[in-house]
């Protein structure tokens, strides 16, 4: 990333804390860690993307904010959700994997046990340690601050019980760089959340086995002389073998909204035609260009309404701005959004 997004993500971050501090709503609300992580994340992938590069920098945050608040409380309902915990089931893994987990107790602190007695220890012996990474690297401001921006160096740790979550910089310290890459390979291993295996090593809080895992993701790839698209997907993990087809059909309903796709009927054969013509003519012009001029707009569309009433009299349209808004609804259903 360059240094100029570098300070804007850094900016972000001071409007996402002020934000944070002066709303009392959001604070009642169980998600608050959440949105502040989705909301940098979300900001993050706009400026590399160039995502609304055209607007101003409030909008980006108002933007970014109603992204994170819709995927952090998808994240909060999950975690509510009952029916998507298997606690049979990770006891069972949690026990097979007992010898992997004494052979990384012994690799980081020289003993197959426990390493602390409590839950409280381990997070005071996290934090702790972290901190002094922190007040070392403080004098160097610009190396921390890339460090801190790389996405395999920032680790969150998540405690199930207290559902407190903080984070640490793992890549200043030997035994917190080994914890955290033992975490994350155990974690692909078994199916736990990565960021809640580093206190089960540590001090024997079970991590929490989600009968499935929901990710969703809206990415903006430009493209040269094209508009920046934007992509949007869902990756659905099932993490045990009992998840029906009906709970399964549910579980795209509940997160089909972050995909934009809340409605799923099929593009019809008259648009699939609109769409057709559009690629014989060429990619409509914009209606002003960035200087402001006249682009063509109307005589193309009066063009391509002259072909579809002579190739398609029975679905003839009496203006081109009527095939024009048709076109538009067609690319909307199809997912292809600027």
């Amino acid at each position: 990333m360059t240094n100029i997004q570098n300070q804007m993500i850094d900016n972000a971050r001071s409007w996402i804390e002020d934000f944070w501090n002066n709303s009392e709503e959001v604070k009642e609300q169980s998600y608050g860690n959440d949105l502040k992580g989705e909301f940098i994340s979300c900001f993050r992938r706009m400026i590399e993307s160039g995502i609304h590069d055209d607007i101003s920098e409030e909008e980006r945050y108002k933007s970014c904010l109603k992204t994170a608040k819709h995927l952090a409380e998808l994240n909060e309902d999950k975690r509510k959700r009952t029916d998507n915990v298997d606690p049979t089931t990770r006891d069972t893994i949690l026990s097979q994997i007992q010898p992997h987990i004494e052979y990384v107790r012994k690799d980081l602190f020289g003993s197959k046990k426990v390493p602390f007695k409590s839950i409280k220890e381990a997070e005071d012996w996290l934090k702790r340690t972290n901190n002094k990474i922190l007040e070392k690297e403080s004098q160097d401001k610009n190396h921390l601050y890339m460090k801190r921006d790389d996405k395999f160096t920032v680790f969150p740790i998540y405690n199930n019980v207290t559902k407190e979550t903080y984070s640490i910089y793992s890549d200043f310290d030997e035994t917190l760089d080994k914890l955290i890459k033992h975490s994350e390979y155990i974690a692909a291993a078994t199916g736990f959340p990565e960021n809640e295996v580093p206190l089960y090593i540590l001090a024997g809080l079970k991590p929490i086995l989600y009968r499935y895992q929901v990710q969703t993701s809206i990415k903006g790839m430009p493209l040269v002389g094209c508009k920046t698209l934007k992509r949007s997907t869902i990756t659905i993990t099932i993490n045990t073998s009992d998840l029906s087809l009906d709970e399964l059909r549910s579980i795209y309903r509940e997160n089909r909204m972050a995909l934009h796709t809340l409605r799923t009927n099929k593009v019809t054969n008259k648009q699939q035609q609109i769409l057709q013509l559009v690629q014989e003519l060429g990619q409509p012009p914009e209606k002003r260009s960035k200087t402001g001029e006249k682009t063509g707009t109307n005589q193309y569309w009066n063009n391509a309404l002259e072909i579809w009433n002579k190739r398609y009299p029975e679905s003839s349209y009496k203006k081109g701005s009527s095939l024009m808004q048709a076109y538009g609804r067609a690319v909307e259903k199809i997912g292809v959004r600027y």
